[in-house]
C-alpha cells in the first residue's frame, strides 16, 4: 500500500542499525572480561592486567549506555512523527473523500480506523528494525558460545527451538483474540456514537436505563475478549521468562558437570551463560513483536479501507465569475434497490433571480439532486455545472461563494457562536453580522450571558435552543454570500421567530439570487415563479395555483402568518 510505504521510507534506519551493531559489540565487553578475569587474571594475580580491563568495560558500558538513549530517542520521536503525519493523511483523504461512498461507513468504525494508525507506528519508528537486527546477530552469539563451550551450544538451541513452537502457537491465538476485539470495538463505538446523538430522544422516551444495560452488555462482552488478549499476551512472554530461566539452569548443571571433569573452564562456563542471557533477550524482543505484529496486521487493514475511499479531486484552476447559474443535462444518479434516492436524465436550467420549486419522488431523491449542485455527490453520468464549472472541480474553499445549501437539520460545531458563524475565522466578523441581523440572531444571542462567545456544538447541545442552531447555521452558509442558494426543507427546525426570520430573509433574497426550494410549506411556495416534479425518469414542470408568483405584498403578509 502507498501510504504505508511512504511512511517507511521516512526516518533514520542507518542510524538505528548502526547504534546497534555497536551496542551488540559493546554489550560483549563483560562475556569477554569474565572470562579473562576467571581464566587468566585469577591465575596470575600479581599482574597488572585487571585494573585495565575492569576501566576498559566500564568505558563499553558507559558507551552502550548512551547509545541506548539516542537510539531509543530517535526510535520515539520517528513514532511519533509517524503518527502526526499519518493521521494527518487520513483525515484529510477522508475529508476529501466522495460524500456517497463515505456514507456507507459508520461514524464508530471511522473512529477505530483512524485509532487503528496509532498502534502502527513502532512498525515505522524504527523499533522493528532494530529487533529483527538484533535477531539477526543470534547466530553470532551462538558461534561465539561454541567456540568458548564446545557442545554446551546445543542447550541454548534447543530451549529455543521449543519457545519458538509455543511462541507460534500463542501467536495464532492472539491474532484470532484480536480480530475480535476489533469488531467488539465496532460495535461499541458505533452504540456510543448512535447513544450521544440522539440523547435528547432517549431522555424524551425515558430509554437511559434500558440503553445503560444494553451498554453494561456489550462492555462486559468487550471486557471479556480484552481479558483473553491480555491473558493469552501475559501467557506469551511469561513463557519466555521460564525457556530463559530454563536455559540458564539446563547451562549451568551440565556446564558444572564439564568443568568438574576439566571440558572446559569455570570462566568459559560463566561467559557462556552470559551469552544465553544476551540469546533470550531479542528473542523475547522478537516474541513481542509477534504478538504487536497480529495487532498490526488487522490495523493496517483497517487504515488500508480508510485510504482506499475514493477522493473528490478539485481543480487547480481560477475561480469562475459569480453569476448564479445552474446548468443540468443529462445527470443520473444511481444507489442501490433499497436506495430511493435515484434518478436517471435529469435537465434544469437556473438563472440568478429566478425561483423554482422541486417536489414529487421521495425526500432523499430531491436531497441528493441538491448534493449533486453543492458538489456533495458526483453524478454517475451527465453533467451539472455551477457558473459553468463542474462544482467537484472548483478550487479548495471557492465553491461556497458561488452555493449554499441549506439543509433539514443544520451542522453546527463545537466552538462558540462566533467561530460558527465566521466559519472559524474564515470569513470576517463584520459580513458574518450582516446576516445574523437578517435572521434576528443577535436579539437572542445577547440574552445569553457569555454572548457570541457561548459554546454550542456535540457537548454543548442543551446551551441553545435548536431552532437558534438551525438559523445560526443558515446565517453560516449565507454569510458567504452565495449566489445560489438550496433550500432543503431548512424550515423543519425552525420555531416561530426563526420561521418567519428565515421567509423574510427568502423574500429579500428573491430576484437577486437564484433560488431551489425543496418544501412542502406553502408560504415558501409561493415564492417559486415555477414548479418542477422529480421523478425516477426525469424532472418535469408542473402547473399548480401555488406556482404562481407571489406579489410583494402577500409575501409581506405571509411572513406573518402564525405556525
Amino acid at each position: 500500500m502507498t501510504f504505508i510505504r511512504e511512511g517507511a521510507a521516512r526516518g533514520g534506519r542507518s542510524s538505528l542499525l548502526l547504534a546497534t551493531m555497536a551496542i551488540s559489540v559493546l554489550s560483549l565487553a563483560l562475556p569477554v572480561m569474565t572470562l579473562q578475569v576467571y581464566d587468566r587474571i585469577l591465575p596470575n594475580p600479581g599482574s597488572g592486567t585487571l585494573a585495565v580491563l575492569a576501566a576498559g568495560v566500564c568505558v563499553a558500558v558507559a558507551l552502550e549506555c548512551c547509545l541506548r538513549l539516542a537510539r531509543g530517542y530517535i526510535i520515539n520521536w520517528n513514532g511519533a512523527a509517524f503518527d502526526h503525519r499519518m493521521s494527518y493523511e487520513a483525515l484529510g483523504h477522508l475529508l476529501h473523500s466522495d460524500l456517497a461512498a463515505a456514507r456507507k461507513i459508520s461514524p464508530g468504525e471511522y473512529l477505530n480506523r483512524l485509532s487503528s494508525i496509532g498502534r502502527m507506528k513502532d512498525f515505522f519508528s524504527g523499533s522493528t528494525a532494530v529487533i529483527l537486527f538484533e535477531l539477526i546477530l543470534v547466530p553470532v552469539y551462538f558461534a561465539l558460545i561454541a567456540y568458548i563451550a564446545g557442545p554446551l551450544v546445543l542447550v541454548p538451541a534447543v530451549v529455543l527451538g521449543g519457545f519458538s513452537v509455543l511462541a507460534f502457537v500463542y501467536g495464532r491465538k492472539l491474532r484470532d483474540n484480536l480480530e475480535r476485539r476489533n469488531r467488539a470495538d465496532d460495535q461499541r463505538y458505533d452504540f456510543l456514537l448512535d447513544a450521544l446523538t440522539g440523547m435528547h430522544t432517549l431522555k424524551s422516551f425515558c430509554l437511559e436505563d434500558a440503553f445503560t444495560r444494553r451498554y453494561e452488555w456489550i462492555e462486559k462482552h468487550s471486557a471479556l475478549i480484552n481479558y483473553d488478549t491480555s491473558r493469552d499476551a501475559a501467557a506469551s512472554f511469561n513463557a519466555a521468562n521460564v525457556f530463559g530461566h530454563l536455559m540458564s539452569l539446563m547451562i549451568i548443571g551440565i556446564g558444572v558437570e564439564r568443568v568438574i571433569h576439566g571440558e572446559m573452564t569455570s570462566g568459559a562456563l560463566i561467559a557462556a551463560t552470559l551469552l544465553a542471557g544476551r540469546i533470550m533477550q531479542p528473542v523475547q524482543r522478537a516474541l513481542g513483536l509477534w504478538v504487536r505484529y497480529q495487532d498490526y496486521k488487522l490495523s493496517k487493514a483497517k487504515a488500508g479501507e480508510l485510504f482506499s475511499l475514493p477522493t473528490v479531486k478539485r481543480a487547480r484552476r481560477p475561480e469562475p465569475a459569480k453569476r448564479g447559474q445552474i446548468r443540468i443535462k443529462g445527470v443520473s444518479f444511481r444507489r442501490g434497490p433499497e436506495d430511493g434516492g435515484t434518478f436517471e436524465n435529469i435537465g434544469l436550467h437556473l438563472n440568478a433571480g429566478e425561483t423554482v420549486r422541486i417536489s414529487g419522488g421521495n425526500g432523499t431523491a430531491k436531497s441528493h439532486l441538491l448534493g449533486l449542485i453543492a458538489g456533495l455527490y458526483a453524478p454517475d453520468s451527465g453533467e451539472a455545472l455551477v457558473d459553468g464549472l463542474d462544482p467537484l472541480r472548483y478550487p479548495n474553499g471557492t465553491l461556497r461563494r458561488h452555493v449554499g445549501l441549506l439543509k433539514t437539520k443544520g451542522e453546527v460545531f463545537r466552538g462558540t457562536i462566533r467561530d460558527n458563524l465566521t466559519s472559524f475565522g474564515s470569513i470576517s466578523e463584520k459580513e458574518a453580522r450582516r446576516t445574523t441581523r437578517l435572521l434576528g440572531i443577535e436579539r437572542e444571542v445577547a440574552r445569553l450571558p457569555r454572548g457570541f462567545d457561548t459554546m454550542i456544538g456535540e457537548n454543548e447541545g442543551g446551551t441553545i435552543s435548536p431552532g437558534l442552531q438551525q438559523r445560526i447555521a443558515i446565517a453560516r452558509v449565507l454569510a458567504w454570500d452565495p449566489g445560489i442558494i438550496l433550500f432543503d426543507n431548512a424550515d423543519r427546525n425552525l420555531d416561530r421567530n426563526g420561521y418567519r426570520a428565515v421567509y423574510r430573509l427568502l423574500v429579500h433574497l428573491k430576484g437577486h439570487k437564484a433560488l431551489a426550494l425543496v418544501t412542502e410549506d406553502p408560504n415558501f411556495t409561493g415564492l417559486a415563479d415555477r414548479q418542477l416534479w422529480l421523478e425516477p425518469g426525469g424532472l418535469r414542470p408542473i402547473v399548480a395555483p401555488s406556482s404562481r408568483p407571489v406579489a410583494a405584498g402577500t409575501r409581506a403578509r405571509a411572513a406573518e402568518v402564525e405556525i
